[in-house]
């Protein structure tokens, strides 16, 4: 759901209570627009309609042909919650943010909310103190609500823990952002070079950082390029490479032409960091003793980009090397719906049952996340 259709859904619930004199339908925009974050003051004219009208009633279905009515026993109205509403969502309208992940935050949507909340938690790297505001509030308000014509008013979830867990994670990024800001500028130098330190050995000397070649026009790479160890596994237009010396990792990549006479065909080549070469290792190691635990997990997603994780991952075959890292590919797999790396590795990962793999991949939004989760983890075990 995205912020504009939940608008337009909210809009014209209300409307549609209005005129019909339907509590049902305004119970369930309003259930959380008191005491909220949502801004939406598009919702002010027609909650100012709602104020204004005297009589509304809950609907049953004991009508004929089964159809809901309006039940006289149940005549309510919604004066000062829509006030109350109003004088929030001005309210809320005053809490600024630049941050992409605000307009979420301040929607009427506890689907919207929840998820980019995790999303935040997830990440980890957001450091804009403007949004602590708005997370405030969510802490505050902790319990969100539902309202429908079947359940009635039901707990949707608690989002106090989670908007906690998000700030402080934006005070702590926030606070290591401003301390190197003071750092002098000598000094960023050095750490900007100590994080991107490659490893070098007279092997692959000759390979730079990065390194476009146009192959089209038959020019060619160093000739230390064509010594490097393929891994195994990797697509034909795609692959890790390794230095059989110092064991720095590559990424090789065909961009060949997809149209015309060819000469325009490249490939290029990207060293790999030395620290992302040394969780590399770790995963392609042949010795079982070196390969990644379940706490290397963590450094890995914080180290190695999430694409290029995924591409590694791919690779491997072992599920007692991929089991470590499946929480976090659920939780990925979960925010991000239809990511088909994360599905491809774990596809490959509970490759001895293909079929039932697919069955609970394609039927995820419906089937218990605990569950898969454990029969995962039961594959890892039997490997």
């Amino acid at each position: 759901m995205s912020i504009e259709s939940d608008k337009k859904h909210s809009i014209e619930k209300l409307e549609k209570g209005i005129a019909d004199h339907c509590a049902d339908d305004i119970a369930e925009v309003i259930v959380n627009l008191e005491d909220g974050t949502c801004d939406y003051v598009e919702l002010i004219p027609v909650l100012k309609k709602v104020a204004g009208k005297r009589s509304f009633y809950y609907f049953d279905d004991n009508g004929a042909g089964g159809f809901p009515r309006a039940d006289i026993n149940q005549e309510t109205n919604f004066a000062h919650s829509a006030l109350k509403a109003i004088e929030n969502i001005t309210e809320n309208a005053g809490l600024k943010s630049e941050n992409p992940a605000a307009d979420a935050l301040k929607s009427n949507s506890t689907y919207l909310i929840k998820k980019t909340l995790e999303d935040l938690q997830f990440e980890g790297s957001c450091a804009d103190n403007s949004l602590i505001p708005i997370l405030e509030k969510i802490a505050r308000k902790d319990v969100y609500q539902s309202y429908s014509y079947i359940g009635g008013l039901e707990t949707d979830c608690r989002l106090g823990e989670l908007a906690q867990s998000v700030i402080q994670i934006i005070l702590k990024n926030y606070e290591k952002k401003e301390s190197v800001k003071k750092v002098p500028q000598s000094e960023k130098v050095e750490i900007i070079e100590q994080n991107e330190e490659f490893e070098k050995c007279s092997f692959c000397e000759t390979l730079p950082a990065e390194l476009t070649v146009n192959t089209g026009r038959d020019y060619k790479f160093p000739e230390s390029f064509y010594k490097l160890t393929i891994i195994h596994g990797s697509k034909l237009d795609e692959q890790f490479r390794r230095c059989p010396e110092c064991r720095a990792y590559f990424k090789w990549t065909d961009l060949s032409e997809r149209y015309g006479s060819g000469n325009n065909d490249e490939e290029k080549l990207i060293r790999l960091p030395k620290k992302i070469s040394l969780l590399l290792g770790k995963i392609f190691s042949a010795d079982p003793q070196d390969h990644p635990v379940q706490d290397d997990v963590k450094e890995y997603f914080e180290t190695i980009p999430n694409d290029l994780l995924l591409n590694e991952l791919r690779l491997v075959k072992s599920p007692k090397i991929i089991a470590p890292f499946v929480p976090r590919l659920l939780w990925i797999l979960r925010i991000n719906a239809g990511n088909s790396a994360v599905t491809d590795v774990l596809t490959n990962y509970v490759s001895d049952n293909q079929e039932r793999a697919e069955e609970l991949l394609n039927e995820l939004e419906n089937f218990s996340l605990a569950k898969f989760l454990r029969h995962c983890l039961d594959v890892a075990k039997k490997g």
